[in-house]
Order: structure tokens, then sequence, then C-alpha cells
């Protein structure tokens, strides 16, 4: 028996596959300064957010926005949300009550959105309204971002 018997005993290697071409990612990024603001009724503030798809790959982004209120009195005044920049048109969360909206972005896209608050005129002191603004990639929905906006009631006139 040889030394190089063994080898034509042996199975073949099976050839190597090529790889299959990388799959792009999906990711977003929502750039919006979080912060807690004091407004007097009848006060408006507006908020630059930056929606950025930073993965690989065009996608519809769907941004969502989430009014979560907290009242000392039930049945408190609505506050009003509008987002310019999503669409054509101004879309007011609180009057359509329409919650979500999607576009489309390029892969390293932006998109410049407006976004405003306003307190109601007969909000009472203490009243309170977080914005959960949520952007989730429709590619991978477990790709998102997401940026808080806490805002509260003041008087308007101090009494002495």
């Amino acid at each position: 028996m040889g030394l190089l018997d063994d080898l034509s005993k042996r199975e073949a290697r099976p050839e190597s596959k090529p790889e299959p071409p990388a799959v792009g990612h999906y990711s977003i990024k929502l750039d919006l300064k979080e912060e807690k603001v004091s407004l007097t009724a009848g006060q408006t503030k507006e908020y630059a957010v930056v929606v950025t798809n930073t993965g690989t790959e065009d996608d519809t982004i769907r941004v969502r926005v989430d009014l979560v209120y907290n009242s000392e009195l039930p049945d408190p005044p609505e506050w009003t949300v509008k987002l310019y920049g999503v669409e054509d048109k101004v879309w007011d969360v609180t009057f359509t009550k329409v919650t979500e909206k999607e576009f489309r972005l390029i892969s390293d896209g932006q998109r410049e959105i407006t976004l405003t608050v306003t307190c109601p005129k007969g909000a009472r002191y203490g009243d309170r309204l977080n914005v959960v603004v949520n952007a989730i990639s429709k590619g991978d929905p477990g790709a998102f971002d997401a940026k808080t906006l806490s805002f509260s009631a003041r008087q308007a006139v101090l009494a002495v």
C-alpha cells in the first residue's frame, strides 16, 4: 500500500460557493433636541426635526407622533400639534387624529420637518403634554429612533 492510495478513496471536496452579495441594512436617525418646555396659554413653539436614512438602501420611513396628555382635571383642552414637511400640506395631528404618515427617503438622504406645538388657550397651570416622535423603517421595523418633548402649561399672569 502506497502513500497515495488513500487519496483516491477520499471524497472530493465540494467546490466553494461564492458568497451571496451583502444584503443592505436599514437604519434611521432622528435629530431632535429633547427638552422640557413651559408654555403660557396660546403660546406656540417650533422645533426642527431632521430624519436621516443612515442605512445602505432606499427606504420608506414611517413617522408616528404619540400625544400623551397629563392633566389634574378631566377633559383637558387639546394642545395643537402640527408637522410641516412630511407631505405637501400641513399635517395637523390633533385635528385629523392621524398619527402616522410615510415618505420615501434615499440612502443617506435627509428630510427636514418642522414640528409646532401650541398650548391651548384654556390650559390650566400644570397641564402637561408629552410628544413622542418616532421614525420607523418600513424595510426593517426593528430600525427606528424616537425622541420625546415634554410641555407644561404655566401661568400667563401672576396675581399679586
